[in-house]
């Protein structure tokens, strides 16, 4: 099993060995991680053949399109499946 790469915020997976989605993935990461306001905490990101799948549960839907928004506008990204869920906080 391939270990995730993590950058203390996001779970980066790599789905096979291919040198362009190694690239696609470095360019998510550092694009996700210059937006500061964007808590991506329990987000995983896989990429193969340049489809990239994000899986997880953030707090608010415009985290959720965000994350997509900026994965989408990357360049070797052939599509996006984000099976993102919302799950608020029960904290008053």
């Amino acid at each position: 099993m391939r270990r995730p790469l993590d950058d203390g915020r996001i779970e980066f997976r790599e789905a096979r060995d291919d040198p362009a989605d190694t690239l696609v993935l470095a360019d998510i990461r550092e694009q996700l991680s210059a937006v500061s306001w964007l808590d991506a905490s329990g987000v995983a990101v896989s990429v193969d053949d340049g489809r990239v799948r994000i899986d997880g549960a953030v707090a608010e839907a415009r985290i959720r399109d965000a994350i997509q928004d900026v994965i989408a506008r990357c360049p070797g990204v052939r599509d996006v499946d984000n099976r993102l869920r919302i799950e608020r906080s029960s904290v008053l």
